[in-house]
């Protein structure tokens, strides 16, 4: 079905088949609607799907339908919807406008994003996701993630993650297997494997970032793995890395750490550079850097 003029969702609302916005229309969700999918139905976006809902939130929702599509061209401004049910993610692919996915619960779901696409969050959760897939733009602020990994798929990708919290699922969590930049800060990342697992990155920065949960109760087993990013020299600083093992490295890469907390270094290859600031653990400092963690609460509120 495709929708080839402007219109509003309002509560009780029933989608039961795919539905396309032709690049002509505009789609509102009505602040407080409440809109029912059927098994399998997929959004495409081709032109405007948006909602201004963030004082009464408005839902999608079905069983095992398959989320949103913001295709080339199309423009995707969701605050204050509530999305669950779907067996797949907000996909941003490439030539999209916008996507925009703020102050809003994302239930079982992840993104998506293709090669010259982008997508961006602000104060949403995902809950129970699954792994987020990067090859174009990422940004995401305030976000509460609890879900399996944010991967990177492109020598042109780039990650920025600020104010955040990740709750991992015992594996890896952020995996680069091509990326330009990889930027977190003011984050907290705590379940994981390892925190960074870093395979192909041509720039990556960690500022203000706590990983591993706590120094008596560590949750991760290495702070970063790297197995094959560009030689740097990448930079952490003023974080706490309270992992029993902050780095095992099979490539020559420099890192340029100041005033961080490290409980134990253990590099197997490439260079550490300590700069003029103390750095923590077994190498001076046992003090843990105190503002290293999102500065607001993460998620819808």
């Amino acid at each position: 079905m495709t929708i080839a003029a402007s219109e509003t969702w309002d509560d009780g609302k029933m989608i039961s088949a795919n539905i396309e916005i032709a690049p002509s229309a505009v789609v509102t969700i009505a602040p407080g609607a409440k809109i029912t999918l059927v098994q399998d139905a997929v959004i495409t976006v081709q032109g405007t799907l948006q909602a201004d809902a963030k004082d009464n939130h408005a839902k999608l929702s079905g069983t095992d339908w398959m989320g949103i599509v913001v295709a080339s061209g199309g423009t995707l401004a969701l605050t204050g919807v509530d999305i669950e049910g779907a067996t797949d993610s907000i996909r941003a692919k490439t030539g999209n406008k916008s996507a925009q996915y703020n102050y809003g619960t994302f239930t079982g779901g992840w993104f998506d994003v293709e090669v010259g696409a982008t997508l961006e969050t602000d104060h949403a959760a995902i809950v129970m996701g699954g792994s987020t897939t990067v090859a174009g733009s990422f940004r995401a602020t305030y976000m509460d993630y609890t879900g399996p990994s944010v991967q990177t798929e492109d020598p042109s990708a780039t990650v920025f993650v600020a104010d955040s919290k990740i709750t991992g699922a015992s594996g890896d969590f952020f995996i680069t297997r091509g990326a330009k930049l990889l930027h977190v800060e003011y984050t907290t990342v705590d379940g994981t494997h390892c925190p960074f697992h870093l395979n192909s990155v041509e720039k990556f920065e960690i500022d203000h970032v706590s990983t591993g949960g706590t120094l008596e109760a560590p949750t991760s087993t290495f702070g970063q793995m790297i197995y094959n990013a560009e030689p740097g020299p990448h930079t952490i600083s003023n974080s706490n890395f309270n992992d029993p093992n902050f780095s095992q490295s099979n490539a020559a890469v420099e890192i340029n750490i100041t005033n961080t907390f490290i409980q134990n270094v253990g590099m197997a290859a490439g260079t550490l550079n300590f700069m003029p600031a103390a750095i923590g653990g077994g190498n001076g400092q046992r003090d843990q850097i105190p503002d290293a963690a999102p500065r607001g609460t993460p998620g819808p509120g």
